[in-house]
């Protein structure tokens, strides 16, 4: 059985329910730039993937002159990256909910999105 957490329920008029967790994404830290992409957060992912993608070039040349300061640098870097997308990605999604036409109609404890949708859909 899983813990009950906290999520936002929202809902669009043609689009239906959708229900992000409040707190840390899990899926948001490991799989970063898939999930900002699944999530429509194009803006997010853009930025995401072209700091990625700067950092392996830096990461690159770094390697070539075999300097482990400057790779250990680029790696915390981005493991920071990483976190600020598990920490700050469901709010990020909620608001691009929110810009997308769905109203947040509650805030409800639920062991799973589902749940907490069926719980608003139903009354």
């Amino acid at each position: 059985m899983y813990k009950k957490k906290p999520f936002k329920v929202f809902r669009h008029p043609t689009s239906g329910y959708q229900a992000v967790k409040v707190g840390f994404s899990w899926p948001g830290l490991f799989f970063s730039g898939i999930w900002l992409l699944l999530k429509r957060l194009w803006g997010h992912a853009l930025i995401f993937l072209s700091i990625t993608l700067v950092l392996s070039f830096i990461e690159t040349g770094l390697e070539k002159e075999d300097n482990i300061f400057g790779m250990l640098l680029i790696l915390w870097l981005e493991i920071g990256l990483y976190i600020i997308v598990g920490v700050k990605g469901n709010e990020w999604y909620a608001e691009s909910l929110r810009k997308r036409g769905f109203e947040l109609i509650g805030i409800v404890e639920a062991e799973t999105p589902g749940a907490a949708i069926e719980k608003f859909s139903k009354a």
